[in-house]
């Protein structure tokens, strides 16, 4: 017998013998059929307990196959989303830095572009400074003719003394540069 079977057969004992121990009890005769019915309207059907024409074959740790099945297909479905999550990712990180590099190749041309762009507006600065110095050059030597001489040697060694800084200048920010 199996588990199933012992609890139905204790069931159905159970229901029937409070009914067969009133019927055994001393009552006289319509006392006894109406006991009978009452007894009988009172006993309780043993629950159906649904047995299965096979009976299933036990996965290991006791376990059904319906369960073990259920339960593979759920870690499977598990797995594949997390694949599928990392092939997104790794996806996405791709793309990620396939444009962070080709801004970074378009931003290093654009600095490229504006340093070149820098060094020829300090070479054109340049020249124009030399252009200003010789004017000036100019002008100073024109003064220095109309000046006494002592006024003029004074005028001509400031004037050597602030072209020497101009040129210490410029050079250090060429060397900076």
């Amino acid at each position: 017998m199996t588990d199933t079977t012992k609890a139905t057969t204790q069931q159905q004992g159970t229901a029937t013998k409070p009914a067969a121990k009133k019927s055994s009890a001393k009552q006289s005769g319509a006392k006894k059929s109406a006991a009978k019915k009452s007894a009988a309207k009172k006993v309780v059907a043993p629950t159906s307990v649904a047995t299965p024409a096979q009976p299933a074959a036990a996965a290991p740790n006791g376990f059904d196959a319906k369960v073990v099945g259920t339960l593979r297909d759920a870690a499977t479905s598990g797995l594949e989303l997390g694949l599928k999550a990392l092939h997104l990712a790794e996806t996405q990180r791709d793309a990620l830095f396939s444009g962070a590099t080709a801004r970074l190749d378009g931003t290093k041309a654009q600095v490229e572009e504006l340093i070149a762009t820098l060094e020829g507006r300090l070479a054109e600065l340049d020249q124009r400074i030399e252009a200003f110095e010789t004017r000036l050059d100019l002008q100073v030597a024109r003064i220095e003719d109309r000046l006494p001489a002592q006024a003029a040697h004074l005028v001509g060694q400031a004037h050597h003394l602030a072209k020497g800084a101009r040129t210490q200048v410029r050079q250090l920010a060429r060397r900076a540069g």
